[in-house]
C-alpha cells in the first residue's frame, strides 16, 4: 500500500531511499511519495536523476507535484519541469502561478465536469472511462455549459437514481458554491467546514 511504502521510505537514510525509489515504477513511486511528508519528498526527488524524477512527477495530480517542486530550490524545479511532457508541466507551472495560502495554490487541475447538455447516461459513460483514481474522489460532478461557465453541482447519488435519458441539469443543484483561485486559505477552509464539503469548485469569475 501507497501508506505503507511511504512509512519505508520515511525510516530509511537518504542513500536509502533514492536506491528504492528509482526501482519502482513510476506511478508506484508517485503514489507512495504523495503518501509521504513534504520534506522527504522534497530530498527524494533532490537526490533522483532528473529524468526519473521527471517521469515521477508526472504520475503525481498536478497539485501535488507542484506542492513537491515548490519545496525544491528554483534551479532544479525549473530543471525537472522542463524534463516532463509538456502538457503535465504546463499545468503544473500554471498552479505554481498562485501563492500556497489561496484556493488557486491548493486546487488541482485535474478533475471532471459535466456538460449541460449531456443526460445521466452519457455522464455514466465517461465516468467509465476516467482514471479510477480520479473517480474515488468524486461525490459530485461540476456541470458547465459553452465556455465552461459552472451552472450547477449534481450528486453522484441523485445520478444513480435518476433514468438514463435524464438530462443531467434535472438531478442537479442550482446553488453551485465556488471560489475564485485568490480566495483566501482561511475563507476556503471555512466553506469545507460549514457545508461539510470533500471538493470545492475554483472558478475565474463568481
Amino acid at each position: 500500500h501507497p501508506a505503507d511504502l511511504a512509512d519505508i521510505i520515511e525510516d530509511l537514510g537518504r542513500v536509502e531511499r533514492r536506491a528504492i525509489v528509482t526501482q519502482m515504477d513510476a506511478e508506484v513511486a508517485a503514489d507512495a511519495l504523495s503518501e509521504a511528508e513534504p520534506s522527504v519528498q522534497a530530498a527524494v526527488v533532490e537526490t533522483m536523476g532528473t529524468e526519473a524524477a521527471a517521469d515521477v512527477l508526472e504520475e503525481m495530480q498536478p497539485d501535488e507535484a507542484a506542492d513537491l517542486l515548490g519545496d525544491l530550490p528554483q534551479k532544479r524545479s525549473r530543471e525537472l519541469l522542463e524534463a516532463m511532457e509538456e502538457e503535465e508541466a504546463e499545468e503544473v507551472r500554471e498552479l505554481l502561478e498562485y501563492a500556497e495560502d489561496t484556493a488557486g495554490g491548493l486546487m488541482t487541475s485535474d478533475f471532471f465536469a459535466a456538460s449541460s447538455s449531456w443526460t445521466v447516461g452519457e455522464t455514466f459513460a465517461r465516468l467509465r472511462a476516467l482514471d479510477a483514481d480520479l473517480v474515488s474522489e468524486l461525490d459530485e460532478i461540476p456541470i458547465v455549459e459553452g465556455g465552461d461557465r459552472l451552472v450547477g453541482i449534481a450528486p453522484l447519488v441523485r445520478l444513480a437514481r435518476a433514468a438514463e435519458e435524464t438530462p443531467v441539469t434535472a438531478v442537479m443543484r442550482r446553488e453551485a458554491r465556488a471560489v475564485t483561485p485568490g480566495t483566501p486559505l482561511d475563507e476556503v477552509v471555512e466553506r469545507f467546514e460549514k457545508y461539510h464539503l470533500r471538493a470545492l469548485c475554483v472558478v475565474d469569475e463568481l
